[in-house]
């Protein structure tokens, strides 16, 4: 146990900054203001709950469908920042009953070791529930794909046409 808050030199308590509102734990956050009281409107974040509204600054995630399939199409690059809101999207795209998840990297620009992460991690997921996963992607996500061996791994397709065109065949 932590021994009480030493009360701050003005007599406030620390967890009483705000308002006189005790604070729990965390910190009180406020919308920042413009002008005289108008609030700066919310952004959705990697955890938006639709996928369509997932996006980051240097990487866009739009939904895709099509017959026997649903999956996101990624424009731009996956890195640290943006592999989260990636992964977030295809594991709610892999549902346990099963079906076909296209992810569609045929416009991303660069990837790197988390964006690598988050397509083996919604491949375990995609095994996990039955689930086939198929990876479309560009000429540099593809030769990075083989360069790590993971075109071994992943389901692979150099154009959504082939990707498609693999839904009727078996595995």
């Amino acid at each position: 146990r932590r021994p009480p808050a030493a009360p701050l030199t003005d007599g406030r308590s620390p967890l009483r900054r705000h308002g006189g509102k005790p604070q729990t734990g965390h910190i009180a956050l406020q919308a920042p203001q413009r002008g005289k009281g108008e609030e700066v409107p919310d952004v959705p974040a990697h955890g938006a709950a639709d996928p369509a509204d997932r996006q980051t600054a240097r990487l866009r995630i739009a939904p895709v469908s099509g017959r026997g399939y649903r999956g996101c199409r990624l424009v731009g690059e996956v890195d640290f920042t943006s592999s989260g809101p990636m992964q977030a999207t295809l594991t709610s795209l892999i549902l346990p009953s099963g079906g076909t998840v296209v992810a569609d990297l045929t416009d991303v620009t660069f990837i790197d070791s988390s964006g690598l992460g988050a397509l083996v991690q919604a491949h375990r997921t995609a095994l996990e529930r039955e689930t086939r996963l198929l990876v479309v992607g560009s000429t540099p996500v593809l030769r990075l794909l083989r360069v790590t061996g993971l075109d071994t791994v992943l389901d692979t397709y150099d154009s959504l046409d082939k990707a498609v065109a693999s839904i009727s065949a078996p595995p």
